[in-house]
């Protein structure tokens, strides 16, 4: 059983915790000096706190295959954070550990005198790390490393359009099975072939002199 504890709302991610801390302690004390695992992890789940929660568990001995606990093992849940583990492991057996995605820079038109007479296209693949997180926060970086690829390729001012091509995926922009209430979310934001900032804005309201209007301010700049 594996807990993604840092997805887990409170006190969810608690009970991961617990739960954890259970299976090891039962694993490395001697069972005269303590309760069963079972009962121990009954404890856990028949928590009051936890009494509108559904829960599957499943925990197993990998060295020996023996089942150690069991709860609703056969019921069907909708999965969380766990199916990350299920898609990681198809793009790594499809893709491999060295993919990386190509955003591709073309233009229409000619190219005289370091000018650009055309559109410039920039073709997405579904790259997701166009933005700030892997940049130490410099949300426009990779842009800044487009326009120097530009110039290296002699172009200074293009006098034409930046188009984006996001077409390679289709059009449904939401999982058909996507929660309703998740969607004002960042982790629900719409599939795109050609992402920004993981098709987010952050968007701050701050109150100011009672009866006046909030101040309102938003990251990425000019969204």
């Amino acid at each position: 059983m594996k807990f993604d504890v840092g997805a887990l709302p409170r006190p969810y991610a608690a009970l991961g915790l617990a739960l954890l801390f259970t299976l090891y302690s039962s694993l490395s004390t001697p069972a005269a000096a303590q309760p069963s695992l079972t009962t121990q992890v009954d404890a856990i789940l028949n928590d009051s706190a936890f009494v509108d929660a559904h829960w599957g568990v499943h925990l197993v001995n990998l060295d020996t295959g023996q089942t150690l606990y069991r709860r609703n093992a056969e019921k069907l849940f909708i999965p969380a954070s766990t199916q990350k583990l299920l898609t990681t492991a198809a793009a790594l057996d499809l893709l491999g550990p060295g993919f990386a995605y190509e955003t591709r820079l073309y233009h229409d038109g000619r190219v005289e005198g370091g000018v650009l007479t055309g559109n410039l296209i920039v073709e997405g693949t579904g790259d997701p790390t166009i933005g700030g997180r892997y940049t130490d926060g410099d949300k426009t970086a990779t842009f800044r490393a487009w326009a120097e690829a530009l110039r290296a390729q002699g172009i200074t001012r293009i006098t034409g359009h930046v188009l984006g091509d996001d077409d390679v995926f289709d059009e449904t922009v939401l999982g058909p099975s996507w929660s309703w209430d998740d969607l004002p979310f960042y982790y629900a934001a719409e599939v795109s072939g050609l992402n920004f900032n993981e098709g987010t804005v952050e968007l701050l309201v701050e109150a100011t002199t009672p009866g006046r209007p909030t101040r309102i301010t938003w990251e990425p700049a000019m969204t």
